[in-house]
């Protein structure tokens, strides 16, 4: 595949100063305190991360039963986690499993951790922190069981049924990630060169001009004519970040959508649970396939007005029901399905662009 075209050194060197000085600030932030969790990345008490015993939901009031599973990767760009099923029936363990007691855990009972039953599942999926683990420490734990004889072995089948009940809850992510079919979109006003500045403009082109290249992510037309009708001098401090969105269209016009998210006012932006444009995206949700319940949306924190992309506490008026799931995700019911919008705020975090199964490893024992 062609590469996507290159930014300019001082863009380059202009963004990364400014993800610099923005990390710096984030790394102030007392987390403890709800009045200082506004924008968009601020590390919450249940941001998923490796180690956490959780519980795992379906993304459907289907009648799947939740399972409990340890967290042993986290991929915050696509939200996505990769986890391993656990289960009381501590009995049944064999040498691909281990057996985790109440002093490691703080549960009152042994659980196995099923480290050859994996998966990866969104971050809505995920309820409370039951328990955190040092998964150091059980890497050189002894396993919990002899090998498994064979079919005619009753823990055969048992894990069989342990597989097929982790694939039921994260069968949505898993066929997504494989896919990697368009799942991200560009917020139209991030392209509006009346409403941007070219750092910001830069900071939008570098994060999803590769997306773009890959046919991972969709631009709205209507911004992108906006952006061709300006004709902009190429001795102008915008000219390489245009020329670097123009350049990859004609490469994948499929890519590029007029509705609905054309339809839509440019900046300022409302407060993200009633914005007309997470409305817009839930039309495109509708459209979407089934197995398709994540959605990235590329925008610019300072579009917004307030507490905006991540405010600790959710609208009441919200025609969408948004609820924040954890920090730049976002939790929403679009035609009685669950679906989740991971918000990048590029000019407030560094987004990162690569897909959850380049990430999302399972961490095994030693012993297996």
């Amino acid at each position: 595949m062609t590469s996507s075209p290159s930014l300019p050194s001082w863009l380059s060197d202009a963004t990364a100063a400014h993800l610099s000085a923005t990390n710096a600030d984030v790394n102030a932030v007392d987390t403890a305190d709800p009045a200082q969790a506004s924008g968009a990345t601020y590390a919450l008490a249940n941001e998923p991360a490796k180690g956490q015993i959780r519980r795992l939901e379906p993304m459907d009031a289907d009648g799947t039963a939740a399972r409990l599973v340890l967290v042993v990767n986290a991929d915050s760009s696509s939200a996505a986690v990769q986890v391993v099923l656990l289960t009381n029936e501590s009995e049944m363990g064999s040498d691909r499993d281990t057996r985790l007691t109440p002093d490691l855990t703080g549960l009152p009972y042994d659980v196995l951790a099923l480290f050859d039953v994996t998966a990866p599942a969104w971050y809505v999926q995920l309820g409370p922190v039951l328990a955190t683990i040092d998964l150091d420490e059980i890497e050189f734990l002894p396993p919990a069981g002899t090998p498994v004889a064979g079919p005619e072995d009753a823990r055969w089948n048992w894990k069989q049924d342990e597989h097929d009940s982790l694939v039921r809850l994260s069968g949505e992510c898993a066929r997504q990630i494989v896919d990697e079919g368009v799942d991200n979109f560009v917020d139209p006003a991030a392209l509006d060169l009346e409403a941007v500045s070219d750092v910001e403009l830069a900071l939008i082109v570098r994060a999803t001009a590769p997306l773009m290249d890959r046919g991972r992510l969709c631009m709205p037309l209507e911004a992108l004519r906006k952006l061709d009708a300006h004709r902009v001098d190429p001795q102008s401090r915008y000219w390489e970040s245009v020329r670097c969105l123009l350049e990859l269209v004609p490469r994948h016009d499929d890519l590029v959508i007029a509705e609905p998210l054309d339809r839509l006012p440019i900046a300022p932006r409302a407060h993200i649970n009633n914005d007309q444009l997470v409305v817009a995206l839930s039309a495109v949700m509708e459209k979407m396939p089934n197995t398709y319940r994540s959605l990235g949306l590329f925008t610019l924190g300072s579009l917004w007005q307030g507490e905006t992309l991540n405010a600790w506490e959710t609208s009441a008026q919200s025609t969408l029901h948004l609820k924040r799931a954890t920090s730049g995700v976002w939790e929403m019911f679009v035609s009685g399905r669950r679906h989740q919008l991971v918000v990048h705020a590029v000019d407030e975090t560094d987004a990162q662009t690569t897909t959850a199964s380049g990430h999302l490893k399972t961490r095994r024992p030693a012993h297996a």
